[in-house]
């Protein structure tokens, strides 16, 4: 595999609301059930809490039982940043979803119960 790409992911900031945006985790399909998006994920947690976020937040069509797996919550449009939601298509009905990022001596960990 070497010189090709398996996967990609995207964080944007929202540094005001100090959370972030998973926009993006893709991994190619002969990839998959490799751990490949769980090594993505945990880059852009480590990524958001270098940058301190102390959340993070994406929207999905399909993949949600994917991040509830990896301590995602579903969550209302509210918790989303006024400045994406006004950019949100409400005809692709996604699902809302969030991640508290939580400090600890050996990196960050996850709460799974947002507040």
């Amino acid at each position: 595999r070497e010189g090709q790409i398996i996967a990609c992911a995207a964080l944007f900031p929202f540094f005001k609301e100090k959370c972030g945006e998973v926009a993006c985790i893709a991994v190619s399909p002969e990839c998959r059930g490799q751990g490949q998006g769980d090594k993505l994920l945990d880059y852009i947690e480590k990524k958001a809490s270098s940058l301190r976020l102390d959340r993070l937040f994406l929207l999905t069509t399909r993949t949600a039982d994917w991040f509830v797996r990896r301590g995602f919550t579903e969550c209302s449009i509210d918790m989303i940043p006024d400045e994406r939601r006004k950019k949100i298509n409400l005809s692709r009905k996604s699902k809302y979803y969030v991640k508290k990022l939580v400090a600890d001596g050996s990196g960050i960990t996850a709460d799974r119960a947002f507040k």
